[in-house]
């Protein structure tokens, strides 16, 4: 009588285990797909912004373009987003985003294909391969350079949506350098984490 009683017992716990087994199975798996579901998000934020951002750009600014925007993740800084799609969507920060005539416009197949290699590229070797350049581990913004600024029309301006108080905004940083046709910017009262250079 004993052995059946032990028997059903052993039986009953192997099967809680293997349901458990299965029920831990099944959450890994639907937590590594929750995961690969972010990460493609992710990436895909930051595709988008690269090709709005700097889709006539060389290829070295549009990178410096990404890392700033993963700076600004990466920074402990309360007013940056702790993620790409959050820094992307943060408000006033890129033109593009709330610009409806801008999103509707066609896509340029071969600068989106570059936006979407270097936009893995930076998610993937962010602080491992891609590093900000020497003196900038606290930049943190860019925008259209002032020569390219002064150079445009006051319809260019509206489309490209660069109010004045922006601009003065700018005014209170410091330039770091212009690359291609954007200057980039950091905050000399700011900086909570300065970022890894090369």
């Amino acid at each position: 009588m004993r052995t059946k009683v032990r028997r059903r017992l052993n039986a009953i716990v192997g099967l809680i285990i293997m349901v458990a087994t299965v029920a831990v199975g099944l959450d890994f798996v639907m937590q590594r797909e929750a995961k690969k579901a972010f990460i493609e998000g992710e990436i895909a934020c930051l595709k988008e912004a690269l090709y709005y951002e700097g889709r006539g750009g060389i290829v070295l600014e549009q990178l410096l373009q990404g890392m700033i925007i993963l700076a600004r993740v990466a920074d402990k800084d309360p007013q940056w987003p702790k993620t790409i799609c959050g820094a992307v969507a943060q408000d006033r920060q890129f033109s593009y985003y709330s610009d409806e005539d801008v999103l509707n416009r066609p896509i340029e197949r071969a600068a989106m294909a570059r936006a979407d290699m270097l936009a893995k590229r930076l998610y993937f070797g962010a602080w491992k391969t891609q590093f900000l350049p020497r003196g900038w581990e606290c930049v943190r913004f860019y925008k259209v350079s002032d020569a390219k600024l002064t150079s445009m029309d006051e319809k260019h301006l509206a489309q490209l949506k660069v109010s004045k108080r922006s601009l003065g905004y700018f005014g209170t940083l410091r330039a770091v350098a212009t690359i291609g046709s954007h200057t980039f910017y950091r905050d000399p009262e700011r900086c909570v984490t300065p970022l890894p250079t090369t």
